[in-house]
C-alpha cells in the first residue's frame, strides 16, 4: 500500500513523502520524523553538548592527524597540475592581478567564493563560485564521467 503522506514523529503533523529524509533501516525507506523537525533537532542538540562534541572532534582530528596527512600528501603527488594553479592564482590576487568578484557565478548569492578551475592548464581562467555551487559543479561532472 502506497501512501501519499506521512506523519511526522516529533510535530505530529501529516507531510508529504518528500518532506522526510531516507532511512534504509526503516520500513518505508523514510524517517519518522520531517526534514524540517530534523533540523530544528539537530540545532538543539548542538546547543545544548556544544561541548562535548568539540571534544570529540578534537580526538576525532588528532587520532586521524596521520591518515589525513598521508592523504594529502599522496593527493599532492598525484594532482602537481592543481596545486601550481592554484598557488599562480592565490598569487595573482593576493597581488591584484586576478580581481576575484564578491558574488557567486551562478547563484549570485555574495558567499565566500572557491575558484572553480576547468582546466589547470589555464590557472586564471576560472569561475567564481559559491560552496554549494562548487559542491553541487563538481558532484555533476563526477556524475557525468562515471556513466
Amino acid at each position: 500500500m502506497e501512501y501519499a503522506a506521512k506523519m511526522c514523529r516529533i510535530c505530529g503533523d501529516y507531510k508529504p513523502l518528500d518532506s522526510f529524509s531516507k532511512c534504509k533501516k526503516a520500513r518505508d525507506g523514510l524517517q519518522s520524523y520531517c526534514k524540517d523537525c530534523f533540523s530544528w533537532y539537530s540545532k538543539t542538540y548542538y546547543k545544548s553538548n556544544f561541548r562535548e562534541i568539540k571534544i570529540k572532534q578534537r580526538l576525532y582530528k588528532h587520532k586521524t592527524q596521520k591518515e589525513r596527512n598521508i592523504y594529502l600528501r599522496n593527493w599532492r603527488i598525484k594532482n602537481p597540475a592543481s596545486i601550481n594553479a592554484h598557488g599562480k592564482l592565490n598569487y595573482a590576487v593576493k597581488k591584484g592581478i586576478v580581481i576575484k568578484p564578491k558574488n557567486c557565478s551562478i547563484c549570485g548569492v555574495e558567499k565566500k567564493l572557491h575558484a572553480h578551475h576547468e582546466d589547470y592548464n589555464y590557472p586564471y581562467s576560472v569561475q567564481w563560485l559559491c560552496v554549494e555551487c562548487h559542491r553541487n559543479l563538481n558532484k555533476e561532472k563526477r556524475n557525468v564521467a562515471a556513466n
